[in-house]
């Protein structure tokens, strides 16, 4: 399921909304117990590859699922980066 998550939100471009499949697919894998909080080897949170890749839909599903802003290593790098979502990200 954390992979599959992944390939889920890597699927569209940058600063691209994702489908409503997608947006389906990513809530079933983590309502099957894929880790919305998950970092990979380079020390990156899912919470902040989305909000790299400035993907709005990616960020709040995350946020949804459980994300912590609080616990994010790359926090303020995100929101420079991804200013639309700064006020969710900064309440979550």
């Amino acid at each position: 399921g954390d992979d599959a998550l992944d390939e889920s939100f890597d699927a569209g471009s940058d600063g691209e909304s994702l489908s409503n499949d997608q947006k389906e697919a990513a809530r079933a894998l983590l309502s099957a117990g894929a880790n919305p909080a998950r970092v990979n080897g380079k020390g990156w949170s899912r919470l902040s590859h989305a909000a790299f890749r400035r993907n709005p839909d990616a960020v709040a599903i995350l946020l949804e699922a459980g994300a912590s802003a609080r616990e994010e290593p790359h926090l303020d790098r995100c929101r420079r980066i991804f200013s639309v979502n700064e006020d969710r990200i900064t309440r979550a």
